[in-house]
């Protein structure tokens, strides 16, 4: 459909806006359009992030480096005497 319309339905947008409880803002009030974004407390800084945690044991690569550079720590430790 936005590929057989390529120009904008104000007349559309405007009662799309006026349905939803919007406002529409012509070009030569982008002033007015900025004033009331920023005294609006609904508009403010949206911040999306996911955190996913993985099982080491999964990596089984890096944890048998791990697990053989804490033997080795332990081992020199022991050796040297410093244990």
């Amino acid at each position: 459909l936005e590929f057989m319309k390529t120009k904008a339905d104000f007349h559309f947008l405007n009662l799309l806006s006026n349905k939803y409880n919007g406002e529409t803002f012509a070009v030569s009030s982008l002033n007015a359009l900025a004033d009331k974004l920023l005294k609006d407390e609904q508009v403010g800084d949206v911040i999306h992030y996911d955190l996913e945690y993985e099982d080491i044991i999964k990596r089984s690569l890096l944890f048998v480096l791990i697990c053989i550079f804490l033997f080795t720590e332990w081992f020199v430790r022991k050796v040297m005497g410093s244990y």
